[in-house]
């Protein structure tokens, strides 16, 4: 469990790395495509969690390397949702 916990860390990480910051000075479409991709990602955090939460629900006595993981993937996601939030909906 330990393992897939550290599997999934590491590929929210990548997806993240791979998206790269949002183009501050880019055009209008630059920005609504980064967000679209953000979306995504988005998507694939809220999958990772559902994941990690169902391995915890199987082995809860070794659950502390994923609830971690929940908690460093929740602090990711926190200002990318904000930021496609904002391009996305004005928000």
């Amino acid at each position: 469990m330990n393992i897939q916990a550290q599997e999934i860390l590491t590929a929210i990480t990548e997806k993240l790395s791979d998206l790269g910051n949002c183009p501050s000075y880019g055009t209008k479409k630059q920005q609504d495509d980064w967000a679209t991709e953000g979306s995504g990602v988005l998507s694939d955090m809220r999958n990772m969690i559902d994941r990690l939460q169902s391995l915890i629900a199987q082995h809860p006595h070794k659950a502390k390397k994923a609830q971690q993981a929940i908690a460093e993937i929740e602090s990711k996601k926190k200002p990318l949702l904000a930021k496609v939030s904002e391009i996305m909906y004005g928000a």
